[in-house]
């Protein structure tokens, strides 16, 4: 049995097929709206996000970052959900 078909055992039940992330910030000095919105959508392509087998769609109209740092984390952010969401379903 390959790393895969073990991942894919231990998730009984309930599998993340795709979840989308919608932030929002203060718009910046240059744009003419509010606020400026941000959706970043992980879509399963084997059937399982838990199994790191998934790719992200980005929807935005305008999004400023002042450094790639700040673009980084919001990669982060999704991650650390996508590994809290797993952890939960292994402990179930």
């Amino acid at each position: 049995m390959n790393m895969k078909e073990e991942k894919k055992q231990k998730h009984i039940g309930c599998r993340l097929d795709e979840v989308t992330f919608t932030f929002s910030q203060e718009a910046n000095c240059m744009s003419h709206d509010e606020n400026e919105i941000i959706e970043i959508t992980a879509k399963s392509d084997l059937g399982d996000i838990g199994n790191d087998s998934f790719f992200l769609t980005i929807k935005t109209e305008e999004w400023a970052v002042d450094n790639v740092k700040e673009f980084k984390l919001l990669f982060t952010k999704i991650e650390e959900a996508v590994k809290l969401f797993n952890n939960k379903s292994n402990d179930e």
